[in-house]
């Protein structure tokens, strides 16, 4: 007999029904089992695996996304003593619905990538020296009084669903650092040049059940991937005016100095 829960339980016949939909599979079937075994049957049916449940034991890559509790199954033959309504003493009907992961490509279960652009704005305090009052005397500006340079910008965010374990350990390794390539985001029609994009960290997120598998492949990650945007190149930093953008050089060497490290983001996209 097929198992469908650790709770004592049996298949009502020709209650078993299979079929499709435009965005996939579908069963049902209606079980029974003691009435005081009816939550603890329902429980199982939804969450005795991860993600969407106990699988449809016939195959097809099915999981119980419902149940629902009843009296009695409609038509069925009662073997056991009937109570004063006609149904078996001590009872219970639960009607198991079955669903496969969503076939459409609009639906979240198929891991959409969602990309978008946050506004930014920082600020860099400038020389003190090269700055003067607006008035008679051309008074020197103090250290605490020097103006900010504004530099606005944008982050560049990368949403992404339905993300199997194991996830890459470049997720925390990488932050920091800087793409060592060209990157085109399609949905965005934007291209990103070397150094760039500094990856600035991620936000994961997931559900599961008491007692699931941590490690089972249908207990997806959602994850959002953070870049800073800055078509200067995050390694050239602000001299003033007249030389504008420049890098830094080790003095002992002459090699440049790179304070964001260049690094390979092609695990990101």
């Amino acid at each position: 007999m097929t198992t469908y829960s650790s709770v004592t339980c049996r298949e009502i016949q020709d209650t078993k029904r299979e079929g499709a939909r435009i965005d996939g599979l579908t069963a049902s079937v209606t079980l029974g089992c003691a009435f005081t075994d009816r939550f603890a049957l329902m429980y199982d049916l939804l969450f005795g695996n991860a993600g969407y449940g106990r699988a449809w034991p016939y195959g097809g890559a099915l999981f119980c996304t419902g149940v629902e509790a009843a009296d009695g199954p409609p038509g069925q033959a009662q073997t056991a003593p009937l109570n004063t309504q006609g149904y078996e003493v001590e009872q219970s009907y639960v009607v198991a619905t079955y669903s496969t992961p969503s076939m459409n490509p609009n639906q979240p279960d198929v891991g959409n990538v969602t990309e978008n652009l946050e506004p930014t704005c920082e600020f860099q305090t400038l020389p003190h020296t090269d700055f003067i009052w607006d008035g008679a005397g051309q008074i020197v500006l103090k250290p605490e009084e020097a103006p900010a340079k504004q530099n606005r910008g944008v982050n560049y965010v990368r949403t992404l669903s339905k993300i199997e374990p194991p996830l890459p350990i470049e997720l925390i390794t990488l932050q920091g650092c800087v793409n060592n390539g060209s990157i085109v985001s399609t949905s965005l029609g934007l291209t990103f040049p070397a150094e760039t994009l500094m990856y600035r960290g991620v936000s994961l997120s997931r559900t599961m059940q008491p007692g699931a598998d941590p490690d089972a492949a249908d207990l997806a990650w959602n994850m959002t991937l953070k870049f800073g945007v800055k078509y200067s190149e995050w390694n050239k930093f602000w001299r003033g005016p007249l030389e504008g953008w420049q890098g830094f050089k080790i003095k002992a060497t002459g090699a440049a100095y790179k304070n964001y490290p260049p690094e390979d983001f092609s695990v990101f996209f």
